[in-house]
């Protein structure tokens, strides 16, 4: 009883800034980034990076102001650290997806040429449209080592007033698409027939997808994806670099169901995270109670 009153003060100390840096990251995010649809910041940074590496050294900074009478030492200061971190990142990555799709407005379009008409939000619905494969542009990517080998095909079709809308000199909106493949192990002997097969299979499906049935097209966000994208639409003859252009993809689900469980499995998992994390604590506590560090 006498350790648990010792520990209880580190570990509400970390549940509060555990429940302190979700909810003020997530709404610092959503103001300055989500809202505005800023991109001044790669969303890979705010949604993922940021979200890893601050909580660490925040943890690291109340534990030290909180230990400091005892001087513990640096290297315990860090593991507890990194090991409270499990606890708060997770969360705070599930969080920035589900803020985004849960506030991502809709707006109604009656063309594509309307889009600079309005506000940028995150979703879009146009009432007449036409996707033209033939000016589609590729590009493809790879990523190998000794155990993998991943292959991208990306491709972006530009998005059109209607079928007949074919003879501008450039057009500004795209409809992205990619496919995928981990070929597992590299194989230098057989990996170009791989590529080209299923370079083939991508090409072939492809042809057949119909690229006119969506009912609200989502922007892309402006990740390592997004170039790729871009990289693929600067390969067709109607793309032009000194303008401003669009990305978007098809979502497969409606609207109403864009945000589907995630804010259900956001509070389990930050429940669940809670308990192990705070047992871990606990046993960190403990150990430095034992060594004399916390007394």
């Amino acid at each position: 009883m006498q350790l648990i009153k010792k520990i209880a003060p580190y570990f509400f100390a970390y549940l509060i800034t555990n429940i302190v840096f979700v909810c003020g990251y997530t709404f610092l995010n959503w103001h300055f980034l989500i809202k505005p649809q800023a991109h001044f910041i790669a969303t890979d940074l705010s949604d993922f990076w940021f979200p890893f590496i601050l909580p660490p050294l925040l943890i690291f900074i109340v534990f030290y102001f909180m230990l400091r009478a005892v001087q513990p030492a640096i290297g315990n200061l860090i593991l507890i650290g990194l090991t409270a971190t499990a606890g708060i990142s997770p969360a705070v990555i599930i969080a920035q997806h589900d803020i985004k799709t849960a506030t991502g407005k809709l707006t109604t379009l009656e063309n594509i040429n309307e889009i600079n008409q309005h506000p940028t939000t995150k979703y879009y619905k146009l009432n007449t449209y036409y996707v033209d494969k033939y000016y589609s542009g590729s590009f493809s990517c790879e990523t190998s080592n000794r155990r993998s080998f991943d292959y991208t095909i990306f491709i972006a079709c530009p998005i059109l007033l209607n079928p007949e809308d074919t003879l501008q000199p450039y057009y500004t909106c795209w409809l992205t698409m990619h496919y995928y493949k981990n070929f597992g192990a590299f194989d230098e002997s057989t990996i170009s027939n791989r590529e080209e097969g299923f370079w083939q299979e991508s090409i072939t499906d492809f042809e057949k997808r119909n690229v006119n049935s969506s009912n609200y097209l989502e922007a892309l966000e402006h990740d390592f994806d997004y170039k790729n994208f871009e990289m693929a639409a600067h390969n067709s003859s109607k793309y032009s670099s000194s303008t401003c252009n669009y990305f978007f993809k098809a979502p497969t689900f409606a609207y109403e169901q864009r945000s589907g469980y995630k804010g259900e499995w956001l509070i389990a998992v930050f429940l669940a995270e809670q308990l192990a994390l705070g047992s871990i604590l606990y046993f960190l506590m403990k150990y430095l109670l034992k060594t004399g560090e916390l007394k």
